[in-house]
Formats: structure tokens, sequence, C-alpha cells
């Protein structure tokens, strides 16, 4: 699997907040476009197309439909929402807006538009009341993704260098979204905290990673999001609207 395909495969399982689903689509578009062969790092724009492309057949009622599983034609939502594709393209997938336009095949002029009203739609409001945990045992990245955090519209944010921490953390305050750490100085990772989390809190959980697409790859256990080092600040906000704001809403 390319680095492109990987990246693909975890934008499909963000967008449908669903590993499952989000992995057939993806195969299945994989498939179509690209003869389930490798997809070349030069071609990371037209994956994405290609996705697009699959995603609105496979939610047709013309022709020949996409899918023969009807459970998954049931839990596979529109990409009509065209404010949170362009929003989720260009400020969490950091495609520039002239591409996030042509993925979704609109004018520049229209992504823009789209653009802003996702940004607006996509923030908490802090009175939500929603709440962070962040696993990151380097003091300045800590802070800076709970600068963040507060930002977007989080109201409470707990931090924890380990896991034990962590987990302690999560059991008083029951968080809505985790970030965690791929990698932390005392040997331990995310990946050892990751499922007690989502077992004990159901809040998606996402790894914080200079190496994202090694861990897009060969994880164990995969992240229902992914953060690359160094972060944009615009990736953070939009993830966290996008698990809080824009699931509830779907």
């Amino acid at each position: 699997m390319s680095n492109e395909q990987a990246e693909l495969r975890h934008h499909a399982r963000v967008m449908l907040w669903d590993r499952d689903v989000g992995d057939e689509l993806f195969r299945l578009a994989s498939d179509r476009a690209f003869q389930g062969g490798a997809v070349p790092d030069s071609q990371r724009m037209d994956a994405f197309k290609q996705f697009y492309q699959a995603w609105r057949e496979g939610v047709s009622t013309r022709g020949a439909p996409l899918f023969t599983d009807a459970a998954l034609f049931s839990a596979l939502p529109g990409p009509d929402n065209v404010p949170r594709q362009v929003l989720m393209l260009a400020d969490f997938a950091g495609f520039p807006l002239d591409q996030a336009a042509e993925i979704m095949g609109i004018d520049r002029a229209a992504a823009e538009k789209a653009l802003a009203v996702g940004r607006s739609l996509n923030r908490l409001d802090p009175a939500m009341g929603c709440k962070a945990l962040i696993i990151e045992d380097e003091f300045l990245i800590a802070e800076e993704l709970s600068a963040l955090a507060k930002r977007a519209g989080i109201a409470e944010v707990y931090l924890a260098r380990t896991v034990d921490q962590a987990i302690q953390l999560a059991q008083d305050h029951l968080p809505d979204i985790i970030f965690a750490d791929f990698r932390l100085k005392d040997g331990e990772t995310g990946v050892e905290a990751i499922e007690p989390l989502r077992e004990l809190t159901g809040a998606p959980v996402g790894f914080v990673t200079a190496y994202p697409h090694s861990v897009l790859k060969h994880s164990v256990i995969p992240p229902d999001f992914l953060i690359q080092k160094p972060f944009r600040p615009e990736a953070v906000t939009a993830i966290i609207g996008h698990w809080l704001v824009e699931k509830e809403m779907d």
C-alpha cells in the first residue's frame, strides 16, 4: 500500500466516522480507479477525486449500484455536505483550495464560500462543556495542543504524561475527544492506551505523530484520526469540530 493509499483509507474512515464502512468504500474506489494497484505518491489529488466519485456513485439511485451490501448502503451518508467536505479537504487533509475545489467538482469561488461556511459551522460552543484529554510528555507540544483545543471551543482540557495518568483522568472526567502522542519518552505509546480509553469513554482517540504514513500503514490498532507533527492549527480545529459538531448533525 502506497503512502497515498494509506492516507486516503484514513480519510475515508474519518469522513464516515466508521472504519469498516470507510475501508469498504476505499477498497471499492481503489478497485475501480486503480485496479487494486498502488497509487503513486504523485497522484494524491487524483486518488481523492476517484474516492469522492465512488462515494457519489455509491449513494446514487441511478444506474447499476456500486454496493451490493444493503447494510453498507444504508450506513453510507451522502457526500452532499459540500462545506464539510471542502473544510476537511482543505484544513484537515491540507489540500490547496484549488485542488479541494477540483476534487469536489466545483469552482474556486464556490469552494471559498463553502470553506467559510464549513469553518463557521464547525466551531464548538464552549457552553456545550466538551472536554479533551491530551496524552503528551513534551510540555510545549501539550500546551500548544491545549490552546488549540480551547480555541476550537473545548471547555476543559486535561493533560497526561503517561498512559496510567491518561486512564485515571479519563475515568475521572470522561473526555469527549482524546489526542495521544504515538511515542512517549518512557517507552510507552499511545497504542497502549487507545483501546482502554475507547472502551472507557466511547470518545474518538487520535494519534499525534511525526511519522503519519508509517503509523497509518503499520499500526495494529488504527486511530480514529491522526494529526501530523508539526501540526497545523486548522487541522486540529477541523478534526475537533468534525467529531464533536458534524457527527451530531449528520
